[in-house]
């Protein structure tokens, strides 16, 4: 979820959503999962982490939020996979149907899932790296 205005434009609403959607919303979803998740857990985070980004700060703060608790996660539960894999724009309501195909980062979230491409547990996959792959 992203309110594309500029932060002084949201309003206390829209910066709320963002942060429970995008952050709370995967952390309580985990939190009810992982008891049942035997081998992995792949978090859809963002390349607006990755590197300075335009992307409104709200937005971005969810994400940065997601990474960190993906990262001290992996440190909790070391028999698990527990990574970020992060898109860059996509092509979904959020982004007016323009960028990636979501089939392209499905593709390389499952070969993350089956072990096609390595990361170590609390690592990032950057998309930009799999782009034409």
């Amino acid at each position: 979820m992203i309110s594309w205005k500029p932060f002084v434009e949201q309003g206390f609403r829209e910066i709320d959503e963002q942060i429970v959607v995008n952050l709370l919303g995967v952390m309580k979803l985990t939190w009810c999962a992982l008891p049942l998740v035997g081998d992995a857990v792949i978090t859809v985070g963002s390349t607006a982490t990755l590197h300075q980004s335009r992307t409104p700060p709200p937005y971005c703060a969810s994400k940065w939020g997601l990474r960190g608790f993906v990262k001290a996660l992996a440190l909790e539960h070391p028999d698990k996979l527990i990574v970020s894999v992060h898109p860059t724009v996509t092509a979904t309501r959020m982004n007016d149907m323009r960028g990636m195909s979501p089939k392209r980062v499905a593709d390389v979230i499952f070969r993350v899932a089956a072990g096609d491409i390595a990361v170590e547990p609390g690592g990032d996959v950057d998309l930009r790296d799999y782009a034409d792959k």
